[in-house]
């Protein structure tokens, strides 16, 4: 299959169709930083499947559609389109006709992507996997990069594995190998929960036909008590309607002296309201005199109330004119102290005054001292820092010279200590490089565990037939086991059936019939019935109504020519006499042939219910056969019994014989498991065997290579030890000539000294400043607060005469006020007097009107008691009444509630409830209390039963066909896996036989081209740390010229790259790839390199048919490519690819 061209549009800066044509050799991509030649590799990857959007440097999938500039919309589609060209035939089966095939991927936002081949849609894993196949895709390393150059480099072993893989050509095995794998997990999974649920389903078949026995037993003894409860609620019905009755014949009673006692209240209500009409007036005439008595009381109670309030007020004036008098003294005072402050605030502004004369020259001569001192100190201080500086410098280089001569004394001892140590370790190295012999004897073990490897896997093999063998004999025995269930169930209904038909109730009367206690053999029943009849019915019991007497002691002979019924029937030995006189005999013609032969009790009966009796009775049939059904459905219950029994060994073998085959199945599948455990340990034995003579090869060319290292690295500690022994004795000698440090300190001493003697004065001079200025501002700040001060006093005196007139004012108009006060008192007295008399004749006049109107409320009581004893009686009679209307109501109600109630549960009317219960209309009902216990006594019975599912019977039925189901599909999981086990050994097999096929060439390319691009050297490939080819790690030792043997990660830059472009490309050599893409490769490689990697390239596109897809910067490369695409963005953010054509170039200019 190759790869022919490359459709791009709307993908990311592609917003135009474009088209790439992939042709056979090189063909170059060029073009500026940014202008989008990387997103021609991650359409690409994209269209084989990429699924990670992170790796399409975006954070969405959508992130790859034409996200817009500012001078075209955003797209909301973008394709691409891969034209691939299948000569060889390689493709999967649905295309594998076509000659070309068109593998499409288109994204649409809002609505994920798609694939299509040749229009066709198919899911993502098949284009992955048809990639796969050929050894590419979208993680492949035949898309190489800078970054993917430098993954390989920087990897784990383990994590360069995906590289053997694709050189392989496994990557497609192992796609399938982990779907397989899953499906297993999926199927072993499924296997167990359906043992699970057909387990759980066995148990809860068992149980839901328990749950059917019962729901017939539940459904007897439901109809027994729906017959019971009818004549307990006709029974109910028939006592409500009495007391109905009863309840309306008292109501009538109570209605007549209701009507007697309410014409009593109305008489004396009449004589009531004639007294209640007197009595307002009255009422209101004494309520006249007390309020008028009352009205003169409070008159007087005023009057001495004003005679207070008079003497109060006087009081309070004489108070205000004292604190008026006070208030003068004090304003007085005030301005007497306000007069004084202002003399002491004259004085003292004075004496500031007289004290600011001459301050200004005082401050400027101490200034002026104080700039003196500062200019001395600045002196000095700028000497101290020179000295200081000097005296630091020639400190610094002593003590470098005395750092540095320690330092190479020190480096001399570690180098003599290291060469010593290497010395050592040559030695050591030497000692222990691996022998031949020993490498022979692990290339044995190799062997031997690889056939241990194959007697283990056919071992396997042969426990996981027998694990398929055991299971089918199980699931065998389960059926068997089931089949046995089924009829044990089967008997056991019908015998639950057969023992209700014969648990009929004990007639009170007649007691338990002696039927109960006789057995007949199978066929005769029917003439026993004939022979005994209604006697069957009778009990042993001589109270009840019918009753068997005992044996009376008559033994008579059976008819000649008949069969005794005595020896085919076990009964009482009261029925002893009844039974001996009876025979047996064929049918109707024997019979009669005998008949007359019959002497007194004797009696002939046949086995189809005929009888002949001695008086001469006949019959040619039977006419009660319930007793003769009876006895078969006994005979049959007998039978049942008996069957059942055989059925219930024949079960518990089964369920012993399911047990066994379940041991002999878990006993196959440890073996089983062993088996595969030891496969594991197999392939353990044969990893770690390999890992050991992987590591004696690596480790007998790795010690090669310590021990040419370690002695060129002896013989340049010799030289650095030389080297370091000379710099010390320099450093010594300029260390003596340098002058003496302690000299130089002491200088610095002395001005420090000096300068600290300079700030002193300075401070104090600039202290005497600060504090002749404080003293001129401290003067100016009080002349200022005395002007306040001065102006506040003068407010406060002109303010204490304002206050002091108002005083006066005030005092006068008390006084006026005063006087007025104190002449009121007399003209009260007069008042109070005349009030006093009035009140006197009003109280008396009020108590003779209040007099009369307490004769006039007793009275009136009288009546309301005669009137209140008559409305009781009335009111008692009406609760009489009410008490019988409310037991009419209830007992009308009982009947409603009985209707509602048989309609409910027995759905009929009352009158029907007597036949829904099938009781002798002619015998009288039994009492209640006998008929509630028989319901409950039916109702404990049916509530011992606990909860029955009445659903069970059918549940059971498609619990089954839901087993058969489930049986038919474990069968089903067990095939399946055991084909998928098969599968995915044989894809185990073949990927490893193919892994170690490809490490072999690879390895072998590998060291070829190492060569090519190195010029020399050697290199060489490990595989490491694991048991198992598939899961081990792929390491890389390479020796360029003139080194020894190393791990990769011990390499240079540039070196690490052209390995692992040597590994990338011996990986091409070994399983070519239909595409490889090599994005800035060159990058970081010099010019010869450049040359060796071109020249390889070039090597590899006549030798091999993988079409090359070279992304460069680098000139060298670009003149080695067959064709150049140039990628160009004329438009801001939009991306164009223009081609040109070098070979046909070369041959145009070659022509002319």
């Amino acid at each position: 299959m190759k790869f022919a061209k490359l459709r791009l549009h709307g993908f990311k800066s592609f917003v135009e169709p474009t088209e790439l044509t992939i042709e056979p050799g090189l063909t170059g991509v060029v073009g500026p930083n940014g202008c989008g030649k990387s997103n021609l590799v991650e359409a690409l990857r994209w269209v084989m499947g990429e699924t990670s959007a992170k790796r399409m440097r975006g954070g969405e999938m959508e992130d790859v559609i034409f996200g817009g500039t500012a001078n075209r919309p955003a797209r909301n589609v973008a394709e691409v389109v891969l034209g691939l060209e299948n000569d060889g035939k390689t493709a999967p089966p649905p295309f594998n006709d076509h000659e070309h095939l068109d593998i499409a991927r288109k994204i649409e936002r809002g609505n994920g992507s798609d694939y299509r081949i040749n229009g066709k849609p198919v899911r993502a894993r098949d284009v992955q996997i048809l990639f796969a196949d050929h050894g590419t895709g979208a993680t492949s390393t035949a898309l190489v990069s800078q970054g993917k150059v430098g993954a390989v480099i920087n990897a784990k072993p383990t994590q360069r594995r995906d590289i053997l893989e694709e050189a392989a050509g496994i990557s497609g095995l192992h796609a399938r190998r982990h779907e397989a794998e899953l499906r297993l997990r999926a199927a072993e999974n499924n296997l167990e929960r359906v043992e699970d649920v057909l387990g759980t389903m066995d148990t809860q078949l068992g149980s839901l036909k328990r749950q059917a026995r019962q729901a017939a037993r539940y459904r007897t003894i439901s109809d027994r008590i729906r017959q019971a409860e009818a004549l307990l609620l006709h029974k109910k019905w028939v006592d409500a309607t009495e007391s109905l009755e009863r309840a309306q014949k008292t109501f009538a009673a109570a209605e007549t002296r209701v009507r007697e006692l309410l014409t009593n209240v109305a008489s004396e209500s009449t004589a009531q309201a004639e007294a209640a009409n007197k009595m307002p007036g009255l009422r209101d005439a004494a309520a006249e005199a007390a309020a008028k008595a009352q009205r003169l009381k409070i008159e007087a109670e005023q009057l001495a109330n004003e005679g207070k309030r008079l003497e109060q007020q006087q009081a309070a004036a004489e108070q205000r004119l004292a604190q008026i008098e006070q208030d003068r003294g004090r304003a007085e005072a005030m301005r007497r102290d306000a007069d004084e402050a202002l003399k002491r605030l004259s004085s003292e502004q004075a004496e500031i005054e007289k004290a600011r004369v001459g301050e200004t020259d005082r401050e400027a001569e101490a200034v002026k001292a104080a700039e003196e001192a500062q200019a001395k100190i600045r002196e000095l201080d700028e000497t101290v820092a020179r000295l200081t500086r000097e005296t630091a410098s020639q400190e610094t280089a002593q003590r470098n010279l005395e750092r540095q001569i320690e330092q190479l004394q020190q480096r001399a001892s570690n180098i003599e200590s290291e060469r010593d140590r290497l010395k050592a370790m040559l030695e050591k190295t030497e000692a222990e490089t691996v022998d031949s012999g020993k490498l022979s004897g692990l290339e044995k073990d190799v062997s031997g565990a690889e056939q241990k490897l194959a007697t283990a896997e056919a071992d396997h093999g042969t426990s996981e037939k027998a694990v398929a063998a055991a299971d089918e004999a199980l699931t065998a025995a389960r059926e068997a086991q089931q089949e046995a269930n089924s009829v044990v169930s089967r008997l056991q209904a019908e015998i639950d059936a057969l023992q209700h038909l014969l648990a009929d109730e004990v007639d009170d009367e007649t007691g338990e019939p002696v039927l109960k206690h006789i057995t007949v053999d199978k066929g005769y029943e029917t003439a026993l019935a004939a022979a005994l009849g209604v006697a069957l019915d009778a009990t042993l019991d001589e109270g009840a109504a019918f009753f068997w007497r005992g044996d009376v002691g008559h033994k008579l002979a059976v008819p000649k020519g008949a069969e005794p019924l005595s020896k085919l029937v076990k009964a009482p030995d009261a029925l002893t006499s009844a039974i001996a006189g009876i025979g047996i005999v064929d049918d109707w013609d024997a019979g009669e042939k005998l008949a007359a032969e019959l002497k007194p009790g004797q009696m002939l009966v046949s086995k189809d219910g005929a009888a002949w009796r001695w008086d001469g009775y006949t019959s040619r049939k039977l006419h009660s056969p319930d007793a003769a059904a009876k006895l078969e459905q006994r005979n049959r219950l007998d039978t049942l019994l008996a069957d059942r029994k055989k059925a219930e060994k024949t079960a518990d073998d089964a369920i012993s014989a399911v047990a066994e085959k379940q041991t002999v199945l878990a006993q196959a599948r440890a073996t089983e498991q062993a088996g595969r455990q030891a496969v594991r340990d197999a392939y353990s034995a044969v990893g770690t065997a390999r890992e050991a003579l992987t590591q004696a090869t690596q480790q007998q060319a790795k010690a090669a290579a310590e021990i040419a290292g370690l002695r060129e690295r002896v013989a340049n500690h010799g030289r650095d030890l030389d080297e370091a022994k000379a710099q010390r004795e320099t450093a010594a000698k300029e260390l003596k000539a340098m002058p003496s440090l302690d000299e130089a300190i002491q200088v610095l001493d002395d001005h420090r000294e000096q300068l600290g003697d300079a700030r002193t004065h300075g401070n104090e001079k600039s202290q005497k400043v600060d504090q002749i200025r404080r003293e001129v501002f401290g003067r100016k700040r009080r002349l200022e607060a005395i002007a306040q001060e001065v102006r506040t006093w003068t407010d406060r005196i002109n303010g204490a005469q304002d206050h002091h007139k108002d005083l006066a004012e005030r005092a006068t108009a008390i006084g006026e006020e005063l006087t007025q006060l104190r002449n009121q008192p007399q003209d009260l007295a007069s008042k109070e007097q005349a009030l006093l008399d009035a009140l006197s004749e009003a109280e008396r006049e009020a108590k003779s009107k209040a007099d009369v109107l307490v004769e006039a409320e007793r009275a009136l009581a009288d009546i309301d008691r005669r009137l209140r004893q008559a409305e009781g009686h009335s009111a008692d009679s009406r609760e009489a009444r009410a008490r019988a209307e409310a037991a009419v109501e209830v007992a009308r109600n009982t009947c409603d509630n009985l209707t509602a109630e048989i309609a409910e549960k027995l759905e009929c009317k009352p009158d029907d409830t007597l036949a829904l219960s099938e009781h002798n209309p002619e015998k009288d009902l039994p009492p209640l209390d006998d008929l509630i216990r028989k319901v409950e006594r039916l109702r404990r019975e049916r509530e011992t039963l606990g909860a029955v599912n009445l659903r069970a019977e059918e549940e059971s039925e498609t619990l089954q066909i839901e087993m058969d189901a489930l049986i038919a599909e474990r069968d089903d999981l067990i095939a399946a896996i055991g084909r998928l086990r098969q599968g995915i050994g044989k894809l185990k097999s073949e990927a490893r036989n193919r892994l170690l096929d490809a490490f072999a060439k690879v390895d072998q390319a590998f060291q070829e081209l190492f060569v090519t691009l190195f010029g020399g050297g050697r290199a060489q490939l490990s595989l490491t740390e694991a048991e198992d080819p598939l899961d081990a790690g792929l390491d890389i030792f390479a020796s360029p010229p003139g080194k020894r043997l190393q791990n990769l990660s011990l390499l240079s830059g540039g070196e690490q790259a052209l390995t692992a472009i040597a590994l990338l490309f011996a990986v091409f050599q070994t399983n070519p790839s239909p595409i490889c893409v090599l994005d800035e490769v060159d990058a970081p490689l010099d010019e010869a390199n450049v040359d060796r990697f071109c020249t390889m390239l070039d090597h590899m596109v006549k030798t091999d048919t993988t079409r090359f897809l070279v992304i460069t910067h680098h000139r060298m490369t670009m003149a080695r490519m067959h064709r150049l695409y140039g990628v160009t963005m004329g438009e801001r953010g939009v991306s164009q690819l223009v081609a040109v054509d070098l070979d046909e170039g070369a041959k145009l200019r070659e022509a002319s």
